[in-house]
């Protein structure tokens, strides 16, 4: 009993030194100030629906915003819903998957999410930069968002490490730390302050590469969403592009991907995509969506479940068998929450419910993206060629400009339209209207 007694009074007296670190350090301070002002200012909204982000302060022309959530709204952001005819998204997956959503639709490049990787959904603060000289380049704008989130990062890691220490004796935290430990209410790990010290990451919001993506896209997606019902798949796939390029025509990633599906040279090649420095299939939406689409199916066919197969389009149909052999389970909530590999990170682990999230978005774009000039949609008729035709040629028997056959057949590079000629059995896409000339060359 006394050695109990004991353990008490030690386990009380860290605890007490610990409460006192914290108020004497004066890192907290700057913080505490701020979180106090949230609390106060934040009392009359407890009856809002939706989370919002409020400005709080600005520091050297960056505003600094906290994500308010009243019960209501907080407890809204953990139910599972239908996001499509074919997809839903399941409560273990709905915080996630919110907190994708507001990535898309509701924060501008301008805006930098200091969040929590293990729980994506927990958003420390927003570090606006729109204030800034509109003159400035966004790489500046970046860095001196980066700056300050930096020490903000040192800031939030000692206060995690702090909520950790005290994690038995809440009614220590500092304001700053009831404010995260409401945002973190809904996790039930008793180490999730360490690890959230630990996963502090930087996210940048994506509003505008979405609008501009979905304008881009309005000239290709019937005809997209067609090719993937033409697999047996559903249409809704097509729009997995948004969440590999933000449908950008011009996107390349380091690794080597290309194209809106950002697709591998390697998976390119498997599905009879064309890929040299002259022509590049990957770069054509409808010729990659073709792949795309097959891929996926190839996916479904293997793992038998969407979440699975879409996950799989980021991380691979066999990563994901070794996921499930690893975890006994093939529920994709249980690989997130249990399946550790370096290859199965971050980006992985969020694809699905970031693909669903933009799903969500560009259901409701006319009132998410209610500025959005739509292009007029691609018309045109394909012509698989017998030969192999010099590019004058096809200008001259189609009566067609460079610019147009650019237009029309983007995997075509500048140079080649100059010089080249179009192998045997090439697709060459043309306008419509040239279709009766077209018919010949089939």
């Amino acid at each position: 009993m006394r050695s109990l007694n004991l353990k008490n009074l030690v386990k009380r007296f860290i605890v007490i030194s610990l409460f006192a670190a914290v108020h004497q350090n004066g890192y907290a301070s700057e913080l505490d100030s701020v979180s106090t002002n949230f609390e106060l200012r934040t009392q009359g909204f407890h009856n809002t629906k939706e989370c919002f982000p409020l400005h709080m302060e600005n520091i050297d022309s960056v505003n600094t915003l906290y994500l308010y959530c009243s019960k209501i709204a907080f407890e809204q952001d953990g139910l599972s819903k239908d996001v499509s005819e074919n997809f839903s998204i399941s409560s273990e997956l709905a915080r996630r998957f919110n907190f994708w959503k507001r990535i898309y639709s509701l924060w501008s490049e301008d805006q930098y999410v200091l969040h929590i990787a293990n729980y994506p959904e927990v958003v420390l603060e927003i570090a606006d930069v729109s204030d800034l000289d509109a003159e400035l380049h966004w790489s500046k704008k970046q860095k001196r968002a980066y700056k300050i989130l930096k020490e903000r990062k040192k800031q939030y890691k000692q206060v995690l490490k702090k909520m950790h220490a005290l994690r038995t004796a809440p009614e220590h935290f500092s304001p700053t730390m009831k404010r995260i430990a409401a945002n973190m209410k809904h996790i039930d790990d008793s180490n999730k302050y360490r690890i959230a010290a630990n996963s502090i990451r930087t996210q940048r919001g994506q509003r505008d590469p979405i609008a501009k993506g979905l304008a881009n896209s309005t000239r290709y997606m019937d005809i997209l969403e067609a090719i993937f019902e033409s697999e047996g798949i559903p249409k809704e796939l097509a729009k997995i592009a948004f969440i590999e390029s933000s449908f950008n025509l011009k996107a390349h990633s380091k690794v080597g991907a290309s194209g809106v599906y950002q697709l591998m040279p390697g998976t390119a090649k498997q599905f009879k995509l064309k890929v040299t420095k002259t022509i590049d299939e990957r770069r054509d939406p409808v010729k990659s969506a073709r792949a795309a689409a097959k891929l996926l199916k190839e996916n479904f066919r293997i793992l038998k479940q969407w979440p699975l197969a879409i996950t799989a389009y980021n991380h691979g149909a066999y990563g994901l068998k070794k996921a499930i052999r690893k975890t006994h389970s093939s529920r994709i909530e249980d690989l997130i929450e249990n399946y550790n590999s370096p290859s199965f990170g971050f980006a992985s682990k969020n694809f699905y419910a970031g693909y669903l999230a933009i799903l969500a978005t560009l259901n409701k774009s006319e009132q998410v993206f209610p500025n959005i000039v739509d292009s007029p949609p691609l018309i045109f008729t394909e012509v698989k060629l017998k030969r192999t035709t010099k590019i004058s040629s096809i200008r001259k028997q189609y009566s067609l400009t460079n610019e147009t056959i650019k237009d029309f057949n983007p995997d075509l590079s500048n140079r080649f339209l100059r010089y080249g000629s179009l192998p045997r059995n090439y697709l060459l896409k043309i306008p419509v209207l040239n279709t009766n000339t077209a018919q010949s060359d089939r």
